[in-house]
């Protein structure tokens, strides 16, 4: 698939005009991936900024493509959650494809976390405890993100956190929002079981969430280094102890992370509401010490019912499926 990194901005702002009319003024664009830009604009009829998701020319003439974004359009708009961005439509026509959501004014946690490195506990656990909410949401109506990473969070100007980017969403029902033959989503981030071809759920999320989190209590990730040595980590590795680089953190946050990075889907939390739970105390500065307790579930590796030679073959298909995801450009926005 074509790189349109450089398709030309003011190009884009005639397509969406060509779209819109006088219902939206587009300002300016704000940023884009290799797969759709998002636009700054102005809805005339409210009175009201938002932002406006293109899909780029050279990829908006693939059906399959087309059909991925206007299903991330519904998904979204089905999700009303104060933590999740909102979508206020969608507009398609010939080969122009466009959702309009509500614009975040402020930057992405990503951002944040490489501007300011580790955060404060108390500040980290309030935004945690928000993605956690909006994902739980989504969770509960049967749509997991399956892409949950600091880049995909926007954090505005008063510290509120909006989960985004459900562009390669899955619901529970089977209904798979991605491109056949490919397992999309961010390799730092990404659950054992997304890398090896199993089935995904809620749990996958958590895993992915539990990276997050060790990444905004720590200022880095569980399992840094080459591609091969990050995948070995998430498949092979027990997690670090959060304690360990951010000593002031309680036994409670620790094993609450922990539990989230185990290898197995069964050994991890039922669900993201323990984790508000927990989330919630540190960042109310409520210290009972009832739950400093090492869960029972802890992340070993012996549990996992997946065979080393199984493993190794997942792990060399899944490089096969990188190289050829990142040459098609398929690792979008």
């Amino acid at each position: 698939m074509a790189n349109t990194f450089r398709v030309d901005s003011e190009e884009l702002r005639a397509r969406l005009h060509a779209l819109f009319g006088s219902e939206l003024r587009i300002d300016r664009e704000l940023g884009r991936g290799g797969m759709a830009a998002v636009f700054l604009a102005f809805d005339s009829a409210l009175e009201r900024q938002v932002a406006v998701k293109l899909l780029l020319p050279d990829v908006s003439v693939h059906g399959d493509v087309v059909e991925r974004f206007l299903r991330e359009a519904r998904t979204v708009a089905a999700l009303q959650h104060p933590h999740i961005v909102t979508v206020y439509g969608v507009r398609s026509r010939d080969d122009a494809h466009a959702i309009v959501m509500q614009f975040v004014d402020g930057t992405s946690l990503d951002a944040v976390v490489a501007e300011q490195g580790a955060l404060p506990p108390a500040q980290a656990a309030r935004l945690l405890s928000q993605v956690a909410a909006g994902l739980q949401h989504a969770h509960d109506r049967g749509v997991v993100h399956r892409d949950v990473k600091p880049a995909n969070v926007l954090v505005d100007d008063q510290g509120n956190a909006y989960v985004s980017d459900f562009g390669i969403a899955r619901r529970n029902d089977g209904a798979i929002v991605t491109r056949a033959g490919f397992v999309l989503g961010s390799w730092d981030y990404m659950s054992p079981e997304q890398r090896t071809g199993e089935r995904v759920t809620p749990a996958a999320d958590q895993y992915a969430f539990g990276v997050m989190a060790f990444e905004v209590f720590t200022g880095r990730l569980p399992f840094p280094g080459t591609p091969a040595e990050v995948i070995r980590g998430h498949m092979d590795t027990p997690a670090p102890s959060l304690r360990a680089v951010v000593p002031e953190l309680t036994p409670t946050i620790d094993a609450l992370i922990a539990r989230m990075l185990a290898k197995d889907p069964s050994d991890r939390w039922p669900s993201l509401a323990e984790a508000r739970l927990r989330l919630d105390e540190l960042a109310e500065g409520r210290t009972s010490g009832a739950h400093d307790v090492v869960p029972t579930a802890t992340p070993a590796v012996s549990t996992r019912a997946v065979s080393t030679r199984a493993v190794t073959i997942g792990v060399v298909v899944l490089l096969l499926a990188a190289i050829a995801a990142w040459a098609l450009g398929l690792f979008g926005s």
